[in-house]
């Protein structure tokens, strides 16, 4: 009778490679990490919003929800922008400001972009109508081009997070663990600073690119309502701003006014306090301030108020002031996604 075989379970040694993955997890993670967030940096340096960079280098209207309006040609930057003085303008105190400055924490904070034909050179209305005939009357390139970029952002976000779940469990069943997972949050942003700021891509809004649709804007508090609808054409969206242009610039109703005391009009309101004159949009309909002239001097503004937003001028105390003004929804905007939504498709 032989005796029974006994058979032993051994571990099989880990290879050379895996050895040192393990003994240097903690390593690794943090290379990674600095290497995501350095390519990152980079990127972020170049990347502007699609919606931004069709009103860069125009003449434009910021108006933020404090109401007050800024006016000036707009220079957009990877995370923010700024707005260019037409001239320095001097305070009461002997200070003198060239241009805003909207860091990217402030956009958020706009009511929107807007832009008149009006103030727009020869050349800038040529590259705007050119825009906005790629935008309505795409060729076979464009479409392919756009359905590749939406195609391509759907794997960016697909990659944002396989990275972030590969870097989240690196250190899993470790010591380490507890400080990669504690830094997870932050291990995702830096994911998708490589791959892209996370994809825009929305079925319902890409289906209206180049076609009419109705933009409903929440109004900052003191306007005449609480929503105001813009009826345009829908031109670029992204994951944080929209852009709508309207394409016919018929006006509603063009005023000039002689300003020597406080008025009011349908809605519009003009406020004069000593050098103080301040011009308030109080309608649904937006009011594009053309000019003012005083004394023989004509300043061109073509300033954009949506409804609540102020304009304040100032002018020498005592001088007549002529104001030439317009109702009209002849306009481009741009609004952050958390002030507008588009809501119906138009005509």
């Amino acid at each position: 009778m032989t005796a029974p075989t006994i058979l032993f379970a051994t571990a099989t040694p880990a290879t050379s490679g895996e050895g040192f993955v393990l003994d240097n997890i903690f390593l690794l993670t943090i290379a990674l990490v600095l290497v995501v967030a350095v390519v990152g940096a980079l990127m972020r340096l170049r990347r502007r919003d699609k919606c931004l960079q069709l009103l860069d280098g125009d003449p434009v209207t910021c108006l933020s929800r404090s109401t007050k309006a800024g006016w000036g040609t707009l220079r957009v930057a990877s995370r923010g922008l700024e707005v260019v003085y037409d001239e320095p303008w001097r305070t009461t105190t002997g200070l003198v400001k060239g241009s805003s400055l909207y860091f990217e924490d402030d956009l958020a904070d706009l009511m929107g972009i807007c832009r008149t034909v009006h103030a727009l050179s020869d050349e800038q209305r040529t590259a705007r109508t050119r825009r906005i005939a790629v935008c309505c009357r795409p060729g076979a390139l464009r479409r392919f081009r756009r359905s590749l970029d939406n195609l391509l952002g759907t794997i960016r976000d697909a990659v944002a997070g396989g990275l972030t779940m590969a870097v989240s469990q690196a250190g899993r069943g470790t010591p380490v663990g507890t400080v990669i997972s504690g830094q997870k949050s932050r291990i995702g942003e830096l994911s998708k600073s490589v791959v892209g700021s996370g994809n825009a891509y929305e079925p319902m809004l890409e289906r209206h690119i180049g076609l009419p649709v109705v933009l409903r804007m929440t109004t900052p508090e003191g306007a005449s309502r609480d929503v105001m609808d813009f009826a345009g054409y829908l031109v670029e969206y992204t994951a944080k701003h929209l852009a709508v242009f309207n394409i016919d610039h018929t006006d509603v109703e063009s005023i000039v006014l002689e300003v020597t005391e406080s008025t009011a009009r349908p809605g519009l309101r003009v406020d004069v306090a000593g050098d103080s004159v301040t011009v308030r949009c109080d309608g649904p309909v937006p009011l594009v301030v053309r000019c003012s002239r005083s004394r023989g001097v004509e300043r061109r503004l073509d300033v954009v108020l949506l409804d609540g937003a102020v304009l304040e001028l100032h002018h020498e105390l005592g001088a007549p002031m002529t104001l030439e003004l317009e109702r009209t929804s002849a306009v481009d905007i741009v609004c952050p996604r958390g002030v507008g939504v588009v809501r119906h498709a138009g005509e």
